[in-house]
């Protein structure tokens, strides 16, 4: 099981929309690449991200503090 703590550095719709875009990137690393080490899915999504903000023709100035966490067991 992964679980993961994030906090936008940016507020209202910018931060909102940096949440979004890195929820994406979460889920594509993981369910579209296959990853389930947490360095590795985190080194995907930032990745996914860079690509995802050279698109835009704006700046992007806000970003995200993230940590995930993989819980492995029975227990």
């Amino acid at each position: 099981m992964l679980f993961a703590a994030a906090d936008c550095t940016g507020h209202g719709v910018p931060g909102a929309m940096v949440s979004v875009v890195c929820n994406n990137a979460l889920n594509r690393a993981v369910r579209e690449f296959g990853l389930s080490v947490p360095g590795q899915i985190l080194d995907k999504t930032l990745e996914l991200l860079l690509e995802e903000f050279d698109k835009s023709e704006e700046g992007v100035r806000d970003g995200m503090d993230i940590s995930l966490c993989a819980l492995e067991g029975k227990n």
